[in-house]
């Protein structure tokens, strides 16, 4: 999800794009792009190329402190193994986006597990 929709929707239609693969406006100034059999690395390189892409049409934003029309993408993927909620994946992509608000804007993030949730360590010990 990002927080500029227009110009975003602008640099997303440029690219070519999956016959699965959709964009959608998600609230006011945000939009998600919907991206099936698309692994994590894959949708940080397509979320990376977006924001540089609009970064690059160099739309003047005087309320920006950069100036410049600027996108922020928070990430949120599916891991083939774990089985998950359609609200729980968009409220990771929503951490994600704030994550990336919050780090200065003008990046992408992706969602990272808080430490008070339930999380395997991987570890077969017993207490």
């Amino acid at each position: 999800m990002t927080n500029a929709c227009a110009p975003s929707a602008a640099a997303s239609r440029r690219r070519p794009r999956r016959p699965a693969d959709a964009a959608a406006r998600y609230g006011g100034e945000e939009f998600a792009l919907i991206l099936p059999e698309t692994g994590a690395r894959g949708a940080f390189v397509i979320a990376e190329t977006l924001r540089s892409k609009v970064r690059d049409l160099g739309l003047a934003h005087a309320g920006s402190e950069k100036g410049i029309v600027t996108v922020s993408i928070g990430v949120g993927t599916l891991d083939g193994g774990a089985a998950i909620e359609i609200a729980d994946l968009v409220r990771r992509a929503d951490e994600a986006l704030y994550g990336a608000k919050a780090a200065g804007r003008d990046r992408v993030h992706g969602w990272r597990p808080h430490l008070s949730e339930p999380r395997s360590t991987g570890s077969t010990r017993k207490p």
